[in-house]
């Protein structure tokens, strides 16, 4: 490696890892000894792995670092880009699985319907639907950005907060690069567990070199009274692992990692054991659909279970947060032997 390029590869470091800006509220700051610092700093974990897998007490061995995890952001080369392009997303990957019809796009301070040009009233579409969301054309993670707009019962709300229609109109205008899409009414045993948010599942599928394509992991997220309209776990939401059968594992909150939540917290539902319906056939299709992409190598796919059975691909990632690790560590597990046949694991750890 050239010095020019171990310089760009220091610089990314000091970026990424050493001044990494956590995303978890945890209401206090994380202050490492120096030492541990950059004792894992140089092995590509964060000072937030640290506090989220328990480094203290458990073995990094275990465990994939968040440098190892980045480079999953580039597995897919020139290609990565379409995935984080909303209007674009819905065109392609909508011909092979079912994702959430887009009503109009805000460009040009107007609602623009992205597959005709024409104009369209968007108070219109939420009458007839009852409730829309908003989603910025390109992923923020972790569900930021996202608003949800109702109308029920003859009154108007914008997250969850009354407003005049005039009003709502205004704001839902200056969402400058938003599309409005279909709010997807999720299965029974989601609702059940926490029905303020859509709960998504997040699962990950990996084309091996051999061409094969198979199940990396699973978990499910369910929002929480902190998280707003998402079921981000990074705000307060609980997250559980899947297993093969489609069967949850107790609960988490990112901020606490020594509560095995049984139930959910905020509404007392069984979290730990329920089993998610049609799961076999649900990871079936996620690999037929990769299988037709056969210039993607990793998809994180966000899914919705809707109220009929039928699963509705919110967006894919091309690259995915492992803090499901806290649950279960991955470096020796399906996923760390994918990113271990792409080179994406540091020798210095295993």
């Amino acid at each position: 490696m050239s010095i020019h390029s171990k310089f760009k590869n220091f610089k990314r470091w000091y970026r990424l890892i050493y001044k990494h800006k956590d995303k978890i509220d945890l209401g206090r700051e994380i202050k490492l000894p120096w030492k541990t610092k950059l004792k894992y700093n140089m092995l590509g974990f964060t000072d937030q792995d640290y506090v989220t897998f328990d480094l203290a007490n458990n073995d990094y061995h275990q465990y994939i670092s968040y440098w190892e995890r980045w480079g999953l952001e580039s597995i897919n080369g020139r290609f990565g880009y379409i995935i984080g392009e909303k209007l674009v997303f819905e065109r392609f990957f909508g011909n092979i699985v079912h994702v959430p019809h887009i009503f109009c796009w805000v460009h040009d301070n107007s609602f623009i319907d992205p597959n005709t040009g024409e104009m369209v009233d968007v108070i219109s579409e939420l009458n007839k639907e009852g409730r829309i969301i908003a989603k910025p054309t390109r992923s923020k993670g972790g569900g930021s950005g996202i608003h949800s707009a109702s109308y029920i019962d003859g009154k108007y709300f914008f997250d969850d907060i009354s407003i005049e229609v005039g009003e709502l109109k205004t704001k839902l205008i200056s969402l400058k690069d938003y599309i409005f899409v279909q709010f997807i009414h999720q299965a029974k045993y989601s609702s059940s567990i926490f029905s303020d948010t859509a709960n998504s599942i997040r699962v990950a599928t990996g084309r091996w070199k051999d061409g094969h394509v198979s199940l990396l992991y699973a978990f499910h997220r369910f929002g929480g009274k902190k998280t707003g309209a998402v079921d981000n776990i990074n705000s307060g939401g609980v997250f559980a692992y899947i297993d093969e059968k489609g069967v949850l594992s107790s609960g988490r909150h990112i901020t606490n990692m020594s509560d095995k939540l049984v139930r959910h917290p905020d509404t007392d539902a069984q979290i730990e054991g329920v089993i998610i319906p049609h799961w076999e056939e649900l990871v079936e299709q996620l690999l037929l659909a990769h299988k037709h992409v056969p210039y993607y190598q990793f998809l994180a796919w966000d899914v919705v279970i809707d109220e009929n059975g039928i699963p509705f691909i919110l967006e894919i990632n091309k690259g995915s947060d492992l803090e499901i690790q806290s649950i279960k560590p991955m470096r020796n597990e399906t996923m760390g032997r994918f990113m271990r046949e792409y080179s994406l694991l540091s020798p210095r750890i295993d």
